[in-house]
């Protein structure tokens, strides 16, 4: 018979309720809940990672929108100004403006880059991690003109249309920004 260290009284089944005692835990009690901590910080640690991607991911599609959004404003801002058609195809588009010379945009395939070159300052790349980029051009009426442009069909240039595509991590965005030009 065992006495009770609780009750004092003598009992031949120490009940299973009363584990802890004046002498601490058990090394199997210890065990136990060394092993539920790790499984809940690990369940936690995980959700919380995961939310953290999907923060980062969705900062860095801002920043490419923003990127994006910000070299077709600049074309359009441009173009908006331009006159005097020197170049158009579906890669370069060269035109004057009031206050410079042949502005010129380039889209590089290879590299995957827009760029944008005038008379004044030296070339410089726009934007990166194109994988499309595409100009297309409209004649007053509407009527699309087959590219490249060139000779007398430049001065008929009313509408650029222009299309660009970034990539990233399997996620295309899209911008198409269409602007009329006086081209006189």
């Amino acid at each position: 018979m065992l006495l009770c260290p609780h009750c004092a009284q003598r009992t031949s089944v120490y009940p299973a309720w009363r584990v802890l005692d004046a002498r601490g835990v058990t090394l199997l009690e210890l065990m136990l809940v060394l092993v539920l901590a790790g499984i809940f910080f690990g369940v936690v640690y995980d959700t919380v990672i995961i939310g953290l991607r999907a923060v980062n991911a969705a900062d860095e599609r801002e920043t490419i929108r923003q990127e994006l959004t910000s070299a077709m404003e600049r074309f359009v801002r441009d173009a908006g100004t331009g006159n005097n058609v020197d170049s158009a195809d579906t890669a370069r588009f060269q035109f004057d403006t009031p206050s410079v010379n042949d502005v010129e945009y380039t889209y590089d395939s290879a590299a995957g880059t827009l760029s944008r070159d005038d008379a004044a300052t030296s070339s410089r790349v726009i934007l990166r991690d194109l994988t499309a980029f595409d100009f297309n051009f409209f004649d007053s009426a509407g009527t699309q003109l087959s590219e490249p442009v060139a000779g007398s069909a430049e001065d008929t240039i009313r509408v650029v249309e222009v299309t660009a595509t970034v990539t990233k991590d399997q996620e295309a965005l899209t911008v198409d920004h269409a602007v009329f030009i006086r081209n006189l």
